[in-house]
């Protein structure tokens, strides 16, 4: 079962990753629009967050639900940060203090999400 898990989570990855740097050649920001970009983003978002769902199963939480989810809510949390950022300084907003903010959000989300789950 897990083997399944991983191997269709690195497919998808794979495709998602593929897609991205396809219409990285064949359109343009502006061709994208409002929509377009935010479901370029969100497909970065999924994919990054799969890539390093693999990542951190295998080598650091282990193959347990509990280190699964675990591993998938710390993704998520890295991935969104990677990509706010990168969102940010695509549209030339990003600044010292949204990453100090960004990060410290991050931080504080991790920490609600772990004293809940106790």
């Amino acid at each position: 079962m897990l083997r399944r898990s991983y191997l269709f989570v690195g497919i998808v990855v794979l495709l998602l990753f593929a897609t991205l740097i396809v219409s990285m050649f064949i359109t343009n920001p502006d061709e994208l629009g409002p929509f377009g970009l935010t479901l370029w983003f969100s497909t970065l978002l999924t994919a990054t967050t799969g890539l390093l769902w693999i990542i951190l199963t295998s080598f650091i939480y282990g193959k347990s639900r509990e280190g699964m989810m675990i591993a998938l809510r710390r993704s998520f949390l890295i991935s969104m940060w990677a990509v706010a950022i990168l969102a940010l300084s695509s549209l030339r907003q990003l600044g010292i203090r949204d990453i100090i903010l960004l990060t410290v959000l991050g931080l504080l989300i991790d920490f609600y999400m772990k004293r809940v789950q106790k």
